[in-house]
């Protein structure tokens, strides 16, 4: 496993991006929803919509475009992880520092995480208080079959923290860590294999021998898994940012949809009640 300063690397990386016009800039609108208890950010994200537009438009000729992974755009580099995975800038992004932690080789969304994706997600978290999420396909959010994490450093701590703490109303598996937890990597790594194998009892079999949809959060203080029974509710797609507090519309006419279905219930309607 690498060891990296993370913090100089995306810097780098991110002004390397932008002045090759390789990191497109994000333009959103921003409202804040207190639903059960939980405090939500609704945010029209240009950055969606961008995305969405993009995968209509292979570019002639060049086969890259149905799988930005592979190869991925190196003005996007930010680090090599291990010898089966690398960290580059997420193209669309919703926070400074968004990463994407993609597999070298082409694998599976939808196949059970195995223990080389849980030690890239245990290097992140050792160096950031930061927030990992993974959407297992595109019922659960993802908007690409090539194996894919996602990392924001310094992901707001009050959210994080009320998760840890809240009783949540929608099905889910919550796991809470003990300081220090991501001191050691490798028996950090061996700690998150085990509780996601473990959550993978409580989905469903999926088609294809792939599991059923799901997300998984984790922060150095706790980790989530969440069954995923439908992508929309009250018309707007859902990721796993969804239940880390964070609501991305594709259009600004949303934000009344949100608020009469209520955030919470939209999240409820997703993963099944608890």
């Amino acid at each position: 496993m690498t060891i990296l300063d993370l913090k100089t690397a995306i810097s780098r990386a991110e002004a390397h991006a932008l002045s090759t016009g390789a990191l497109l800039p994000v333009v959103t609108e921003q409202r804040v929803v207190e639903d059960a208890g939980m405090v939500f950010r609704v945010e029209w994200l240009s950055s969606l919509a961008m995305k969405d537009l993009a995968a209509k438009m292979p570019r002639a000729g060049d086969k890259s475009s149905t799988n930005p992974f592979l190869p991925f755009e190196q003005d996007l580099f930010v680090a090599d992880l291990s010898d089966t995975h690398v960290a580059i800038l997420n193209k669309f992004q919703a926070f400074a520092g968004h990463l994407v932690l993609i597999t070298r080789q082409f694998v599976e969304q939808g196949e059970p995480l195995e223990r080389a994706d849980l030690e890239a997600c245990a290097l992140m978290l050792a160096q950031s208080p930061g927030l990992i999420f993974f959407n297992s396909n595109g019922q659960a959010g993802a908007s690409q079959r090539h194996r894919h994490l996602q990392f924001i450093p310094d992901y707001d701590p009050s959210v994080a923290a009320m998760i840890g703490t809240s009783a949540l109303p929608f099905a889910h598996r919550l796991h809470r860590f003990e300081a220090g937890a991501f001191d050691d990597l490798p028996a950090a790594t061996d700690r998150l294999l085990a509780l996601v194998q473990d959550a993978y009892g409580m989905l469903e079999p999926g088609q294809a021998g792939e599991l059923a949809a799901y997300n998984l959060l984790i922060t150095r203080d706790w980790l989530m898994v969440v069954p995923r029974r439908v992508e929309t509710a009250a018309g707007v797609s859902l990721s796993a940012l969804g239940f880390a507090g964070l609501i991305g519309l594709r259009s600004q006419d949303q934000f009344d949809a949100v608020e009469a279905f209520g955030p919470m219930a939209m999240l409820v309607e997703a993963a099944g009640p608890a």
